[in-house]
């Protein structure tokens, strides 16, 4: 199952690729000090470059997952967007988050829906889908 994880709580831009291989991809932007979060020009970027490296394409996501915080309004505001247009443009349905609980959304993935990923426990959703509470 490969899986693509953006994080765009802090000042730092993450994006990270799991399940193309042994270890997990990652890449980072952190700006310079003094200077602000540059999450929206290098978030898809970042996003392509790790694609590349790994060789394959956004079709072949199984799963999105996006950091939900605690961050800047901005900053959680961007990566939550970028993840739900990708779901949305590859069929998904769209997230549902709810912090510090017991909602979790269908973790059906980029073909059919978005996991949100937080600190919490997977669970069975009544569907039969796998899911991550946030």
């Amino acid at each position: 199952m490969r899986i693509l994880a953006f994080d765009t709580a802090t000042r730092a831009t993450a994006v990270a690729l799991a399940g193309t291989g042994e270890r997990v991809l990652e890449a980072r932007d952190d700006p310079p000090p003094g200077e602000r979060p540059r999450h929206a020009s290098r978030l898809l970027p970042l996003t392509a470059e790790l694609l590349e490296r790994a060789g394959i394409g956004f079709e072949d996501i199984d799963r999105l997952a996006v950091g939900v915080g605690p961050g800047t309004f901005t900053g959680l505001r961007i990566g939550v967007a970028t993840a739900r247009a990708l779901g949305r443009v590859t069929g998904g349905r769209p997230p549902r988050f709810r912090r510090g609980g017991t909602r979790c959304s269908p973790a059906r993935g980029v073909r059919g829906g978005l996991a949100s990923a937080g600190s919490g426990r997977a669970r069975d959703q009544p569907d039969g889908a796998e899911g991550v509470c946030s």
